[in-house]
């Protein structure tokens, strides 16, 4: 059975996403750039994170832990689609302490890049990333979300271009690629869930 993560936001005036659930949660971490403050960031229903060291993160938990088939799904506004360095868009991860579950990132070509490890360590990860960009102009919100199959290795990137709420079927977003793979598994760890960085903040 699939578990799915949902890091929904419903605005993002420039880089990333929050997740609505870390907004309730009273275990929310917030770190920010050197002079920002929780007010700086935080706008009407989301945040604006500006990628200079701000990002949002909650601890983990049982929940967090998915070994299975996954999805996770998000929302955002960048300012530039082909950022000029990765972009952080949803991850639990962390290398400094060999904790790498699952990341996925806007790349600098516009594609979505997604790695998850099968034991945290950096020797044992897998990269996949989808077959063209987003192409969406920038400025405007678009959903992402990522699929993997843990069966078969596969995964699938999809993007919609709907500010508000996607079709609740994959099947019937915009668009999707698929990457092939092999039998894999994705290591549970206890990194931070994190949005707008990973867990070391970059």
């Amino acid at each position: 059975m699939r578990r799915i993560v949902i890091l929904t936001v419903l605005l993002i005036v420039a880089a990333l996403l929050i997740p609505e659930a870390m907004v309730a949660n009273p275990t929310l971490i917030a770190e920010f750039a050197p002079g920002k403050n929780w007010n700086d960031v935080i706008v009407p229903n989301g945040a604006d994170l500006d990628g200079t060291g701000d990002y949002v993160s909650t601890l983990d938990a049982a929940a967090h832990d998915i070994v299975g088939d996954i999805e996770v799904r998000g929302r955002h506004t960048p300012t530039d689609n082909t950022p000029g360095a990765p972009m952080v868009l949803g991850a639990k991860w962390n290398t400094v302490s060999d904790e790498r579950s699952w990341k996925a990132t806007l790349e600098t070509d516009g594609k979505i890049q997604v790695e998850h490890s099968t034991d945290g360590t950096a020797g044992n990860t897998v990269t996949q990333k989808s077959t063209v960009p987003v192409g969406f102009t920038d400025g405007v919100t678009w959903w992402w979300a990522f699929v993997i199959d843990v069966s078969t290795g596969l995964m699938t990137a999809y993007w919609h271009a709907n500010p508000n709420v996607p079709p609740a079927a994959l099947a019937d977003w915009d668009t999707s690629t698929t990457v092939a793979g092999s039998a894999t598994s994705i290591y549970a760890g206890t990194a931070l869930v994190t949005v707008g960085a990973d867990a070391e903040g970059n």
